[in-house]
């Protein structure tokens, strides 16, 4: 069990020469239960799929998936997802003293904007002037998300989330017509890592991912 983790010495004690120390080791116990896969879920298509994994130290990744996915990172991610990018994804966490471990996240690729792509030439055309961004990105604490619309006015929703996709901000606004609004965004109370900013709202959705440092 891990409790048995720690330093193990090996004495000899000979009659007329003391004891002496021969072998001092430290025994690692690794528990395969603490092999996890996760991935945001589900993305709409032409978003990016972020992948995390927990392994004990010293372990090695290799994943694999639909359409031929394939990383030996332990945050990999998938760029423009498409339909076909749908399924079981599987990650092999080679820990050492146990050998090889699998674990599965299933991935679900959703046609957001075949409603906005299938209306008028009008629609789509109010798209056209559409911007996001977050910035500076790599940040140590603060940073902003800003949008730029042109067209009509909406309503835009701000949704942070780390990587396990749990969500850690939400925030709407309206933007009028051509106009433009911004987020300040605080992650000093949040651990260092890589979060993912979610905008969505007036059919469409962007997804930037942003390094906590």
């Amino acid at each position: 069990q891990t409790v048995n983790a720690g330093r193990y010495s090996v004495a000899i004690t000979s009659a007329g020469c003391g004891s002496t120390t021969v072998q001092s080791n430290v025994l690692v116990v690794n528990n395969p239960a603490s092999v996890t896969a996760s991935a945001t879920t589900p993305v709409c298509r032409g978003s990016a799929i972020y992948f995390n994994s927990t392994a004990p130290s010293g372990s090695a990744r290799s994943w694999s998936g639909p359409a031929g996915f394939a990383s030996t990172s332990v945050s990999p991610s998938r760029s423009n997802a498409q339909l076909t990018h749908s399924g079981i994804y599987t990650m092999n966490a080679t820990v050492p003293g146990c050998g090889v471990v699998s674990t599965t996240v299933t991935v679900t690729v959703n046609n957001c904007r075949e409603g906005v792509f299938e209306t008028t030439e009008e629609v789509i055309s109010e798209l056209k002037d559409f911007s996001f961004e977050v910035y500076p990105n790599p940040t140590e604490g603060m940073t902003r998300a800003k949008l730029s619309v042109g067209g009509e006015s909406g309503e835009y929703q701000l949704t942070v989330m780390d990587v396990l996709g749990h969500v850690v901000l939400m925030s709407g606004k309206q933007v009028e017509s051509n106009g433009e609004i911004t987020w300040d965004l605080d992650f000093r109370q949040l651990a260092k890592g890589v979060y993912l900013v979610k905008l969505s709202g007036a059919g469409v959705e962007e997804v930037e991912r942003v390094v906590v440092r």
